[in-house]
């Protein structure tokens, strides 16, 4: 809602600035205006400090309990399960994937919820303004939308391909310090 006041503001400001320069009236409007834009940037400073803050504080919550609930599960499996399924990258795994659902319920969750308020908003004031300049610019929304939605399928399939390689690092250097502690436990080495 914020983000509306301060749209709001911006078209009152380009609206009053318009005005003769050289008028007292001029000066007082902008002095107004400026000390609005103060006292609204204080109060995003202090709410999204404290939005950023609680949303942090519950997604870390949220991703520990991932990897507890996780961690769990490998606890309950049968040992067959282990013969058949090699768990040595899993950990390297989790640790990402934990890091990427932090972000997705943190930070992503918010700023989602965040800027569908500040889109919708923001096309109901437009048509309010002027509904000839909100259909032009709406004409022009599909084009935008279309090459966003190609880069981030095109950084998804990067991050895939990371997260492969990542896996099967993590596999190759738990079985290397297993190989490790095996040569250093039979002395097969001084």
């Amino acid at each position: 809602f914020l983000f509306l006041a301060l749209a709001f503001f911006f078209s009152k400001a380009f609206e009053d600035l318009v005005g003769d320069a050289e008028s007292d009236s001029f000066m007082s409007t902008t002095r107004e205006l400026a000390f609005s834009f103060m006292i609204l940037g204080a109060i995003m400073l202090v709410s999204m400090t404290l939005q950023a803050f609680l949303i942090e504080m519950a997604a870390t919550e949220m991703t520990l309990a991932l990897k507890s609930d996780w961690f769990r599960a490998l606890l309950r499996q049968d040992v067959a399960y282990y013969d058949v399924i090699d768990v040595a990258g899993e950990g390297s795994i989790i640790t990402i994937n934990a890091n990427k659902y932090k972000k997705g319920v943190g930070l992503k969750m918010a700023q989602f919820v965040q800027f569908l308020i500040t889109f919708c908003g923001g096309i109901a004031y437009a048509f309010w303004a002027s509904w000839r300049i909100s259909l032009a610019i709406l004409g022009v929304a599909p084009f935008i939308s279309i090459s966003a939605m190609f880069l981030i399928k095109l950084n998804t399939s990067v991050t895939a391909r990371a997260n492969a390689s990542y896996a099967r690092a993590g596999g190759i250097v738990s079985s290397s310090v297993y190989s490790i502690r095996t040569i250093l436990s039979l002395n097969a080495v001084e």
